[in-house]
Order: structure tokens, then C-alpha cells, then sequence
């Protein structure tokens, strides 16, 4: 047996250690390769990661932003609902209101509601003293004379108010305002108006006896406010010791010639319904 070529052992030794670096080699880039491809897949998941999430995010944004349009529409709805509704009540309540003050205007001024027609001709009748208070008794007495006419009268409509507040002084100036203002256009076709005047005289030469000059102006008036002026003027004189009894007595006088009376007409009035 030759001995150990050390040439050779030499060369072998070069040879395996090329084998061995290059076989290292290759695995180390086999071993890098493998890394490349395992970051490559961590990081297309990593990307696929924070693509979904910000498609996610995307979509929760959009499902917010809807749901926050949605609640404001809601909430704009609402309001313009509860303005439309505060608008309502505002209106019912200012209805309510002026219903009030026209049924307390009315409460001012009439004692009752107007009875049911009959198809006569309506006439209210109100009769002012002289001292701006309404007379019934005088207003009792024309209501009898018209009585004996086809007419359905009411002697008791008006109250003290509607003399000392000037309506019946309005009326009789021609205007038919207050008829209008106590919605009596389509429930009364006219009114009778009075108004009564005294004037007082004392005569030493009888005891001092107080003479009473009572004088009655009546007017037809039709809802209109426009009559044809015509009047009826009744004078009645009364004597007394005092003032009292003079006024009672004329008065009472006054009142037999009213109910006497054959000159007196509603024709002024036309029948409305």
C-alpha cells in the first residue's frame, strides 16, 4: 500500500470544503428564499389585513354617516312636526281666545240668545231714559203696541251696557255696525229705538206743584243701519210735589199713549228671511 498523497488529500479536502461552502450557500439561500416567501405571504396577509379593516372601517363610516343623516332627517322631521303642531294649538287657542272675547262681548251687551223665528218679521226693541239707563217699561209698552202687527218682538234683548257704551247711539246715527258686531244681521231684521227726555218745572203759584215734560222720539231702524229717518215723536206732562212722582206720573201717561197709538209703522223694516 503506497502512502497518503498529501497532494491529493490537499485537493480532496479543497474540494469537500467548496462542496460543504456551496452547499451551505444554497441552503442559506434556500433558508433566505423561504423567509422572502414567508414575509412575502405575512406581508400580503398583513396588507389583506388592513384592506379588509379599512373596507370595514369604509363600510362603518358610511353605515354611521347614513344613520347620522338619517337621525338629523329625523330629528328636522320632528321639529317641522312639533312646529306644525305648536302652530296648530297656537291657532286652536287664538280661535278658543276670540271665541271667549266675542261670547263676553256679546254676554256684554245681550241678555240672551235670540229665540227661534217664527217667519215674522224680528225687531228687538231698547228704550233709553234719560239718564242713559234702559227703560223697560216704556220698551214693554211699544212691544205691546207692535204686537197687534204680524211681527215677532223682543223687548228684553239688550242690556244697560249696550246704551252706555254708545252703540244705541251709533244705531241711531245710521249705522249698522253694532248689528253686525253682535251678530245680529242674520237673526234680527230691525230694531225699535227710543229715547226718553224730561224736563221739570215747579209753579209757586200751585203749591210749588213740579210739572214733568216727558217726550218720547222712536225710530225704526232695519239691520241695515240705513232707515228713512222717519221718527214718532209722543209728549206726556205729569204733575207731582216732587220729582218722582211727576216722572211716574207722565210716564204712565206716555205709556196709555203708546199702546193707544195708531200712527206708529215697522214698514221701514224688510223682512230679511
Amino acid at each position: 500500500m503506497s502512502g497518503i498523497n498529501p497532494k491529493r488529500v490537499a485537493v480532496f479536502i479543497c474540494v469537500m470544503a467548496v462542496i460543504a461552502i456551496f452547499i451551505s450557500t444554497a441552503e442559506d439561500v434556500r433558508e433566505q428564499q423561504k423567509a422572502a416567501v414567508v414575509a412575502q405571504q405575512r406581508q400580503a396577509m398583513e396588507n389583506e389585513t388592513v384592506a379588509r379593516k379599512a373596507a370595514q372601517d369604509a363600510a362603518a363610516e358610511q353605515v354611521r354617516a347614513a344613520a347620522e343623516r338619517a337621525r338629523v332627517a329625523q330629528e328636522e322631521a320632528a321639529k317641522v312636526a312639533k312646529a306644525a303642531q305648536d302652530a296648530e294649538i297656537a291657532r286652536a287657542n287664538a280661535i278658543q281666545e276670540e271665541a271667549e272675547r266675542h261670547a263676553q262681548f256679546l254676554a256684554q251687551y245681550l241678555n240672551s240668545s235670540l229665540p227661534q223665528k217664527t217667519g215674522n218679521k224680528t225687531v228687538a226693541i231698547a228704550v233709553a231714559s234719560e239718564t242713559g239707563t234702559l227703560n223697560s217699561a216704556v220698551a214693554d209698552a211699544i212691544a205691546v203696541r207692535f204686537k197687534k202687527e204680524p211681527v215677532q218682538i223682543i223687548s228684553s234683548l239688550f242690556k244697560p251696557a249696550f246704551v252706555a257704551d254708545g252703540l244705541f247711539q251709533e244705531i241711531l246715527n245710521g249705522s249698522g255696525g253694532p248689528f253686525a258686531k253682535l251678530d245680529l244681521m242674520n237673526s234680527l231684521d230691525g230694531a225699535v229705538l227710543a229715547r226718553q227726555d224730561v224736563h221739570y218745572a215747579q209753579n209757586p203759584s200751585l203749591q210749588n206743584v213740579i210739572s214733568a215734560t216727558m217726550q218720547l222720539k222712536v225710530a225704526v231702524v232695519p239691520v241695515s243701519g240705513q232707515s228713512d229717518g222717519k221718527t214718532w215723536t209722543f209728549t206726556a206732562y205729569g204733575p207731582g210735589f216732587t220729582k218722582e212722582v211727576a216722572r211716574q206720573t207722565a210716564e204712565e201717561r206716555l205709556i196709555k199713549q203708546i199702546t193707544t197709538d195708531t200712527n206708529m209703522s215697522l214698514d221701514a223694516i224688510p223682512s230679511n228671511h
